[in-house]
């Protein structure tokens, strides 16, 4: 099957002898699996969608031909459970008695200690000294008020 256990240099697909060498076109090369088989490598070729249909429906008359069956049901019939719908597990239909707890809430609420508000802090501020003629002389902090 493979001539060489040395992997072949790879090689423009689009040159004459990269076709002449390689039964496998381009664009299929490029979007198959890729295998490992041991020392060799080799890409899986795809199959299209026709081949995919053809392969499917000969499946289902071999596995009819051998005496299997397919029951048909009528449409519908397929969702139901002893001829009913199956209720949504979040239906309203579902919902439980809930227990009030607010005089519960409200009373560790009332054990919390009110947080007083936080106190506005004073931070110096760094104000600049000019002379005269508005040049800067030098940067002083002084207290905010």
């Amino acid at each position: 099957m493979f001539e060489s256990t040395r992997p072949r240099p790879i090689t423009n697909p689009l040159s004459s002898s990269w076709r002449q060498n390689n039964p496998i076109r381009p664009k299929q090369c490029y979007t198959t699996p890729f295998i490992s088989l041991g020392k060799f490598n080799a890409v899986k070729p795809t199959k299209t969608k026709a081949q995919q249909r053809a392969d499917l429906q000969s499946e289902v008359d071999r596995f009819l031909n051998k005496g299997g069956a397919v029951a048909e049901l009528p449409k519908g019939i397929s969702g139901l459970q002893d001829g009913k719908t199956v209720s949504h597990p979040f239906s309203p239909s579902n919902n439980q008695t809930r227990t009030p707890v607010l005089d519960q809430v409200k009373a560790i609420d009332a054990r919390k200690k009110p947080t007083p508000p936080p106190k506005a802090t004073r931070r110096a501020k760094k104000v600049l000294i000019t002379d005269d003629f508005g040049d800067p002389i030098r940067w002083v902090w002084q207290e905010s008020k």
